[in-house]
């Protein structure tokens, strides 16, 4: 169980890292816009709409990697590997909630102030090896799907918060509209 459950892990942080592709892309862009924008109301506006469309289109693709069944896992990995879609499926509000953080981090990167993703990841940090320590013995791989889904949200909570402070946003712009399906 242990080697062959870092691999499936291993697996299961490969579909993670495809989906936080999009998120990172988008980010990319985001930065430099910000980063060359004194206008903080349109860095805030930019940052939202950004997080409605790297959430949704993440949402997406965390359901397609959560609903393959595992045969098909498996015929694509070889037969030994098992389990693939259960970890993905416990990875999937983790993914979505780190997909969110990296556009929050571009944010504060983009207007300056980088040192506002040091303490969300700080806590993170301490979230996933507390949760780590806990879960890992008793139920394994499982067990670190949720310390990392767990770290994610950590750091996202925190992130968010973070950013409302900062930005003065209001926790009702967080909630898609017809806008956001425009944009």
């Amino acid at each position: 169980p242990g080697r062959a459950s870092v691999g499936i892990y291993s697996i299961g942080l490969y579909g993670s890292e495809a989906i936080w592709n999009i998120g990172k892309s988008v980010s990319i862009v985001q930065f430099s816009k910000i980063a060359n924008d004194d206008n903080k109301e349109a860095s805030k506006t930019l940052t939202i709409k950004l997080l409605h469309l790297v959430f949704f289109s993440s949402l997406i693709l965390v359901l397609i990697a959560a609903l393959i069944p595992e045969n098909l896992y498996q015929w694509i990995f070889g037969s030994q590997i098992v389990g693939v879609q259960r970890l993905m499926q416990i990875l999937g509000i983790g993914i979505l909630a780190n997909a969110c953080n990296g556009v929050i981090a571009h944010y504060f990167s983009g207007i300056g102030k980088p040192l506002y993703n040091v303490l969300p990841s700080l806590l993170a940090l301490i979230g996933l090896v507390a949760v780590s320590f806990w879960l890992i013995p008793d139920i394994g791989i499982e067990g670190a799907a949720i310390a990392a889904t767990c770290a994610f949200i950590i750091q996202f909570i925190v992130m968010a918060l973070s950013f409302i402070k900062v930005s003065k946003a209001k926790l009702w712009e967080f909630i898609p509209n017809s806008q956001t399906l425009k944009f």
